[in-house]
């Protein structure tokens, strides 16, 4: 299955999106969320999605209660659009990206091996049987991650930091190679041999990125976290996740599947040599509301929206219609449909 982590009322429309295109959610998509953001927020979507409370697990962790703060204060769309960067900068924090990490814990206990991480601006088919094929496909002991080439930078000041982690057999005996490759975050996908590799996985992804989190303001720190995006700044540390999975690769003889999610964000597999695009991950301009902007941001530098000063999605919608109708017909979405408070995409 697929799952994605949500947070906060702002999001919700994603979930509202993913509802409106796939009749077999409730099959295959379950949600990250904590229970502030689920019980106000969520719950009438209960029906469609299957969700996954992460209070217990994460608080089983002191260091992600320090560092990893959730946006749980928020009381509507709006005010998180408002006030995310300002509540952020008033804890000196960013949001943690890799907190869907948290997933693989609880799946874990519910016995499911096999599933994909992926970013709340996925989209997926209606076609069950299609779904059905692209999990049935993806062999045990597999990892999948786009690439986005090489990781290059501190090498050496990565290898000592797995040295003196010093968290088990795995980390102990791993080697960076010349040649490891960086994998991009909106999708990561797990075919575990079984709960032993998963829980040990999870393990060092969770004792490495809280290690950082924790160290981050030490003067001699040689591995700062990252900061990433152009909207609201997050914790990002793709190279902690590919290491990870390079440990697997090298250490326990799992493999690369690259061809399950590739740039520029499509979930496909090959059937008979066709391929079958089961998801889309494409960013959202009607619900990245958290600054004013140009019009000329990232993913959709091309395109002239009039972001003005709005904080509310439907706005967005009112004042873009056009210009968003030729941004999504521009994706690998098969329909494009436009209301007054959402944009819809089919795959």
């Amino acid at each position: 299955m697929f799952v994605i982590s949500n947070f906060g009322p702002a999001y919700k429309y994603r979930l509202e999106i993913i509802k409106e295109a796939t009749s077999h959610s409730k099959e295959f998509i379950y949600v990250l969320t904590d229970s502030i953001s689920y019980n106000k927020f969520y719950k009438d979507l209960d029906d469609y999605f299957n969700f996954l409370i992460i209070d217990d697990v994460k608080n089983e962790h002191p260091l992600s209660i320090k560092h990893e703060i959730l946006p749980t204060v928020f009381e509507s769309e709006e005010d998180q659009f408002t006030n995310f960067e300002s509540f952020y900068k008033s804890i000196d924090n960013n949001f943690s990206y890799d907190i869907h990490r948290f997933a693989i814990p609880i799946l874990a206990k519910l016995g499911i091996k096999k599933f994909f991480i992926v970013d709340s601006d996925s989209v997926f088919t209606n076609n069950r049987e299609d779904i059905l094929n692209y999990f049935n496909n993806l062999p045990d002991k597999s990892l999948c991650s786009p690439v986005m080439g090489f990781d290059v930078t501190n090498l050496q000041n990565k290898q000592n930091f797995w040295e003196n982690l010093n968290y088990n057999e795995t980390t102990n005996n791993y080697k960076i190679s010349n040649n490891i490759l960086l994998f991009d975050g909106w999708a990561r996908g797990f075919a575990f041999a079984d709960i032993n590799d998963m829980n040990e996985f999870f393990e060092i992804w969770n004792n490495a990125y809280l290690t950082i989190l924790d160290n981050r303001k030490k003067t001699n720190n040689n591995l700062p976290i990252y900061k990433n995006g152009e909207g609201p700044l997050i914790w990002s540390n793709e190279w902690v996740f590919s290491h990870c999975v390079d440990m697997f690769i090298t250490l326990k003889n799992y493999t690369h599947m690259p061809n399950y999610c590739y740039q520029p964000g499509v979930y496909e597999y090959i059937d008979n040599n066709i391929p079958k695009i089961v998801g889309i991950h494409c960013p959202r301009p009607e619900d990245n509301l958290y600054y004013t902007f140009d019009g000329t941001r990232g993913a959709w530098y091309d395109f002239k929206f009039n972001f003005k000063n709005q904080k509310k999605i439907e706005d967005f919608i009112k004042d873009n219609k056009d210009e968003l109708l030729r941004y999504y017909q521009s994706t690998k979405f098969s329909k494009v449909e436009i209301t007054d408070t959402h944009v819809y995409t089919f795959v």
